[in-house]
C-alpha cells in the first residue's frame, strides 16, 4: 500500500500544483478566476473563498482552472453565470501577451519546481543508491542463472570471500570504489590468480582467487561478487542537470511518442516482453509504485525511487503541456504569440487590427488531437493492464 499512496497523494498534489501555477499568475496578472478544481466528473466537494471556487471532483485524474474570458464573446466561450460576472478583473483575452504567456507557462514550470523539489529531497536528504567497495552478495557459481550441482564454484566463494567484507587491495594496489574493483577484475584474464585483500569486523586478511572466464565476455575475468548498495548524499547543485536530462529525455519521447504507442499495444497484443524503456500510462506508473512500495529494500530507498518517479512524472506534465499544440498551454501561448505578431504587422502596414483568431476555425484541429490524446491514453491503459512494466 505504500507505494500506491505515496503515488496517488503524489499525483493529487502535481496535478493542484499545475492548476495553481496558472491561478496564481492569473490572478497576479490581473484576470479573473472562478474556479479550481482537482479532478473531472461528477463534484465531490466544493467551498467557495472570496471570488474563487475551490474543490474536488470524482476522477482524480487531471484537473483545471476557470479562468474566465479565454476567449472573445461568440467564440464559444461558455456563457458566465451571475456569479461569475460578479469575478473582478480583466477578461483573458485582453491581457497583455506576456501576462497571458505567463499565466499559461506557470503550470508547466510549477510542476517543474516540484520535481526540482522532489529530487533536491532525494539527492541532498536520501541519498542516491550508490555502489560501494564492500561486498554485497558473493554468487555461488559462475552461471548467471540458477546453480546446480554441475556448475563451477564461483572463485569468490572458493577463495572464502563473504558479504560484509570491504575490499581494500587487489594485487596490492589499493581500490575506493566499485568501479575501481570491477574493471580490475574484467582487466585480468581467466585463470589468473588475483590477490584480493579484504577487512571484516576489523580483521583484515588476503585471499587468493583463481578467475573465471566471464559468460558475458569469455576474455575478462570473473570474481563472482556484487557491492553493497548504499544510499550516498549529494549537493542539490546536481539537480538541474538531472532536470535538463530528464526533460530531454521526455522530449525525444514526444517526437517519437505515436510510433511508439503503436509498438507498445502492438506487444501487449502479442504477449512479447514491454519495453522498460517505453510508453507508460498512469496506469502503468500507478503499477511501478506499487513494485517500488512493495520492494524487500530500505523504506528510505523505496521512498527515494518512488520521489524520482513522481519527480519524473512532473517533468514528463511540465514538458508534455509545452508542446505547441491546442489544447495544451503551448498550443495557447503559440497562437497568443501568433495574434501578437499578426497585430504588430497590421499596425506597421496600417491596417485595422484583425484582432483574436477565431477559435471555432481551429476547433477541428484541436479535436484531431484531442481524439489522439484519448486514443493513445486508452491504448497504454490497455497495455498497463495486459502487458504491465515491472521492477526487477
Amino acid at each position: 500500500m505504500l507505494g500506491v499512496l505515496v503515488f496517488l497523494t503524489g499525483l493529487f498534489v502535481s496535478i493542484a500544483a499545475h492548476e495553481a501555477g496558472h491561478m496564481l499568475v492569473a490572478r497576479r496578472s490581473g484576470g479573473r478566476v472562478s474556479e479550481f478544481m482537482v479532478g473531472f466528473g461528477p463534484r465531490v466537494v466544493s467551498f467557495k473563498r472570496g471570488h474563487t471556487r475551490y474543490g474536488l471532483k470524482a476522477i482524480p485524474f487531471g484537473g483545471y482552472v476557470r479562468i474566465l474570458g479565454m476567449r472573445p464573446p461568440g467564440q464559444g466561450e461558455p456563457a458566465e453565470t451571475e456569479e461569475e460576472r460578479s469575478v473582478p478583473g480583466e477578461d483573458f483575452y485582453r491581457l497583455s501577451a506576456p501576462r497571458r504567456t505567463a499565466t499559461l507557462l506557470a503550470g508547466p514550470l510549477a510542476n517543474l519546481l516540484l520535481a526540482g523539489i522532489l529530487l533536491t529531497f532525494v539527492v541532498s536528504v536520501l541519498g542516491i543508491p550508490a555502489a560501494s567497495s564492500r561486498i554485497g552478495a558473493v554468487r555461488e557459481c559462475v552461471s548467471t542463472g540458477a546453480c546446480s550441482a554441475a556448475d563451477q564454484a564461483s572463485p569468490a566463494s572458493l577463495a572464502g570471500l563473504r558479504a560484509g567484507d570491504e575490499i581494500l587491495l587487489l594485487d596490492g594496489v589499493p581500490v575506493s570504489s566499485w568501479e575501481e574493483i570491477s574493471s580490475t577484475i574484467a582487466s585480468r584474464t581467466p585463470g589468473y590468480v588475483l590477490a584480493v585483500t579484504v577487512e571484516s569486523g576489523g580483521e583484515r586478511r588476503t585471499v587468493q582467487a583463481r578467475l573465471a572466464a566471464n559468460p558475458v565476455d569469455a576474455g575478462s575475468g570473473l570474481l563472482g561478487v556484487s557491492p553493497e548498495i548504499v544510499s550516498v548524499r549529494r549537493p542539490p547543485t546536481m539537480v538541474p542537470g538531472l532536470l535538463v536530462e530528464q526533460s530531454r529525455n521526455v522530449l525525444g519521447a514526444v517526437l517519437g511518442f505515436p510510433v511508439r504507442v503503436i509498438g507498445t499495444f502492438d506487444d501487449a497484443l502479442r504477449g512479447e516482453e514491454r519495453d522498460p524503456a517505453g510508453p507508460v500510462g498512469l496506469v502503468g506508473v500507478g503499477r511501478i509504485g506499487a513494485d517500488i512500495g512493495d520492494a524487500p529494500a530500505p523504506l528510505g530507498t523505496r521512498l527515494g525511487q518512488l520521489f524520482v518517479l513522481l519527480a519524473g512524472l512532473n517533468v514528463s506534465l511540465g514538458v508534455f503541456n509545452l508542446i505547441p499544440l491546442l489544447p495544451l498551454d503551448g498550443g495557447h501561448i503559440a497562437l497568443t504569440w501568433f495574434e501578437t505578431l499578426r497585430s504588430r504587422l497590421a499596425r506597421l502596414r496600417r491596417r485595422p487590427d484583425p484582432g483574436p483568431v477565431d477559435m471555432r476555425r481551429l476547433m477541428p484541429v484541436t479535436n484531431l488531437v484531442v481524439v489522439f490524446f484519448v486514443v493513445s491514453t486508452l491504448l497504454l491503459v490497455f497495455a498497463d493492464v495486459v502487458n504491465p512494466i515491472r521492477m526487477p
